[in-house]
């Protein structure tokens, strides 16, 4: 994998994140989408830079972009973290 494969990967994410919440009608799973696809080119750049590709790695990526943006979404914006949470399950 090399860094063309990560700006490949970055609009992508962009397409595919776009279509995702056109389809639910939904700008949060729109967003959503793509920042967990930018835990995946954050695990790409690790393997990238350590040459490691173990499992833990994996999910290292989703847990640095993720983890922020839901917690972002649940303590500074609770009503948009509930409307997130419906909008995934319809």
């Amino acid at each position: 994998m090399d860094w063309e494969m990560v700006i490949v990967f970055f609009f992508m994410m962009i397409f595919v994140g776009t279509i995702i919440g056109w389809m639910k009608k939904s700008v949060l799973v729109g967003i959503s989408f793509f920042v967990m696809g930018m835990g995946l080119i954050v695990t790409a750049i690790i393997i990238m830079l350590t040459d490691y590709d173990g499992i833990w790695v994996w999910f290292i990526g989703i847990i640095i972009t993720y983890t922020p943006f839901i917690l972002t979404l649940k303590y500074k914006y609770p009503e948009k973290y509930v409307q997130l949470n419906k909008d995934w399950k319809s």
